[in-house]
């Protein structure tokens, strides 16, 4: 075994440990310092994942062995952050409302070292978890929540149902010193800003000192990147915590949150039955609603591009084309558990979370099981335009696969309107978590439940824009 290969399989038993603490619904079975402790060392891992991608770069001429080193070190540093996102599902109790909120920004990257403003937040973390803050996750260790730095979950005593506070950190070096045995201890000073009010205890203002008074000679310039985060932060606090069936304006939009009271379920069975018929045979496949076909490869030495090549993908694939839609039919191939490139990423549950053997994770991270997705847009359409709704194609689109939906609905007697959408992540994250084609069909027509959830006085907004003066149509 070489150099690298010690490395990596080292780095992936270190991951592998980590997600049996996560996987299963186990995350807070150790207790809460435990909980907090995993996130600490799955950060600690990301740091050690990153500092070898930078040592493999840093090296002369990219050959082919280093080169694939360096994509399997990616593929793992992406895992990491991938169960770093499965601790934030759980800890934000699956909320995607909170979740997707938070995500609205530009990825973070995996950093090589610690900082201070990381030790700061791991140390806040700890020192606020309680029952007046909650019980926090740290975004650093996370590729999905990309506002803030903290999150706490405090749960309310209703079934599924917590307040969420996000807050960002500033962390400077008070003091430094050494001591015995050649170590050196830094006192850190952590200044917390929310757009969300704190526990009742932390807002008393702090005692006085008569002997001490300010400098105010000087005034601080603003620091306009702390204007832009708390910019992002209050649209990201009023999205989450936007009511369900009520219109909120977040920004310069209006936005109108709907609940399923009964969402489609991942179809985990079909899947816990193909894994185990492609460990037995070598590969598997099962479909959902002629929508989208999975197939499974299996390998215990690592699956190669030979195993791919011998299963009957293609075939598979033709099960999938219908003649009745003709030109329609457009087949996208996707690799499942996503990538980095994945555009939805932050949108789907982590793997880590499906509804499988502990096994199945660990085959998936060594590349002993592999499942590649086939689905095909154009009998989206067909079943969209079964429900009811209507499809206008992009006749714009190079690939043709395009298409836009509009949903209609009314108030019997007051008005009717048109909600135009697409549904490109809603076929995404259906695919990538095994729900099938009713589950892109039932979020599709969410919207022609409006009248029946709330009065038409109350669904458009009494201010409206600028240049009309008036109420904001629909």
């Amino acid at each position: 075994m070489s150099g690298d290969e010690k490395v990596l399989l080292g780095i992936l038993v270190k991951l592998e440990k980590r997600a049996q603490r996560v996987s299963g619904g186990k995350l807070f079975d150790e207790g809460l310092d435990a909980y907090l402790d995993l996130q600490e060392q799955l950060f600690e891992l990301q740091v050690e994942v990153q500092t070898a991608i930078a040592e493999a770069k840093r090296r002369g001429p990219k050959n082919a062995e280093v080169l694939d080193y360096l994509n399997k070190l990616r593929w793992v540093r992406w895992q990491s952050r991938r169960l770093g996102d499965a601790i934030a599902w759980q800890a934000l109790l699956l909320n995607r409302q909170v979740i997707y909120a938070l995500a609205e920004n530009d990825p973070v990257p995996v950093p090589s070292s610690w900082s201070e403003g990381h030790r700061g937040a791991f140390q806040f973390a700890r020192s606020m978890t309680s029952s007046e803050w909650g019980i926090p996750i740290v975004h650093d260790i996370t590729n999905v929540l990309r506002i803030g730095d903290l999150t706490f979950m405090r749960p309310t005593g209703l079934a599924a149902e917590a307040d969420y506070r996000t807050i960002e950190l500033k962390t400077s070096r008070l003091d430094e010193r050494e001591i015995e045995g050649g170590k050196t201890t830094v006192t850190l000073g952590i200044t917390a800003i929310s757009t969300e009010p704190f526990p009742s205890y932390v807002t008393d203002p702090p005692h006085s000192n008569p002997d001490h008074t300010p400098n105010t000679t000087r005034r601080r310039r603003a620091d306009r990147r702390i204007e832009r985060q708390l910019a992002r932060m209050e649209i990201a606090t009023a999205s989450k915590n936007a009511p369900l069936h009520k219109s909120t304006k977040i920004g310069n939009q209006h936005v109108f949150p709907i609940s399923l009271p009964e969402e489609q379920k991942p179809h985990w069975k079909e899947l816990r039955r193909a894994i185990r018929q492609a460990r037995r045979d070598g590969n598997a496949y099962f479909e959902l609603g002629g929508f989208v076909g999975y197939s499974l490869i299996y390998n215990s030495d690592g699956v190669s591009s030979e195993d791919i090549l011998s299963t009957s993908l293609n075939h598979d694939v033709r099960g999938l084309l219908h003649e009745e839609i003709g030109d329609r039919n457009s087949i996208t191939l996707s690799m499942i558990p996503d990538n980095d490139q994945d555009t939805y990423s932050s949108r789907v549950l982590p793997f880590y979370l499906w509804e499988v053997p502990q096994r199945a994770v660990r085959d998936i991270l060594r590349n002993r099981l592999v499942i590649a997705a086939t689905y095909n847009s154009g009998w989206m359409e067909k079943l969209l335009a079964n429900a009811g709704l209507t499809i206008v194609p992009d006749e714009t689109d190079r690939d043709r696969r395009g298409f836009e939906v509009i949903a209609s609905f009314g108030w019997e007697g007051e008005a009717r309107a048109e909600y135009h959408f697409h549904v490109w992540e809603e076929m995404f994250v259906a695919v990538h978590e095994f729900r099938g084609p009713d589950a892109v069909v039932q979020r599709a027509l969410a919207p022609t439940s409006l009248p029946t959830l709330v009065k038409f006085e109350e669904f458009i907004p009494a201010e409206g824009p600028a240049d009309n003066g008036g109420r904001q149509h629909p």
